[in-house]
């Protein structure tokens, strides 16, 4: 999900990022205390969802902690109906879609209900011990940086196409060694430099950021939130 260009005193002209076949989630582990032992489960949205709909491209993902210690991650679109499967629940020992019933394992495998054939699954690996990447086919961009002069400066101007619904922030840090940080952007090269997300609508959508410091990276990524 995150895809960063190197500008060296943000003097770059032009620098695309290229795009791979499935985009990456990096969910940081340590941030979710029901990951932390087995059977625990969470359900993270990438866009708006009611209790039978995904209102916008995806359907949430369900993330399982699995009694080895390793992870599954699962589509919550029932394949009965297409409603939205609720996460593992202990103490039912099952996903269960609340609209006709259909009951999943906890690596998505259809127990019962009306739901003819298991949830689908991404592709899942870690790096390290907490961050586990999750690919989601379709989740890709590209992302193309310039630099822009205006009234408020040089600033940098990010483009890159968008998902209906789908909130997206920039992130930013100086080096590789760093984390990445939240930072407030424009919809406007005059600023005023004060959004922290913006909505996917499915085109191109323009922000610019201010620099932070000589050098450093600037990336796009995908908001998502437990639900």
């Amino acid at each position: 999900m995150l895809l960063g260009k190197e500008s060296q005193q943000w003097l770059v002209g032009s620098a695309h990022a290229a795009t791979g076949s499935a985009g990456e989630l990096r969910i940081n582990l340590t941030e979710f205390s029901s990951l932390q032992n087995p059977n625990g489960s969470v359900r993270l949205a990438l866009n708006p969802f009611n209790s039978t709909r995904a209102n916008g491209e995806y359907y949430p993902i369900i993330v399982n902690r699995l009694q080895d210690g390793t992870y599954a991650a699962l589509s919550s679109k029932c394949t009965h109906d297409n409603c939205v499967v609720n996460a593992f629940s202990a103490g039912l020992n099952a996903c269960v879609c609340l609209c006709h019933g259909s009951r999943f394992g906890i690596d998505g495998r259809r127990i019962s209900g009306p739901a003819s054939r298991n949830l689908d699954t991404y592709a899942v690996r870690q790096e390290g011990e907490d961050i586990l990447v999750i690919e989601v086919p379709g989740l890709q961009f590209s992302v193309e940086m310039n630099t822009a002069n205006s009234a408020a400066g040089k600033v940098i101007e990010l483009s890159f196409p968008t998902k209906d619904r789908v909130p997206y922030e920039i992130l930013y840090r100086p080096n590789l060694g760093s984390g990445w940080t939240p930072v407030n952007f424009s919809s406007s090269a005059e600023g005023p430099f004060n959004q922290q997300e913006i909505a996917g609508n499915q085109s191109t959508r323009t922000v610019f950021v201010q620099p932070e410091g000589q050098y450093g990276f600037f990336a796009v990524s995908v908001v998502v939130k437990e639900q």
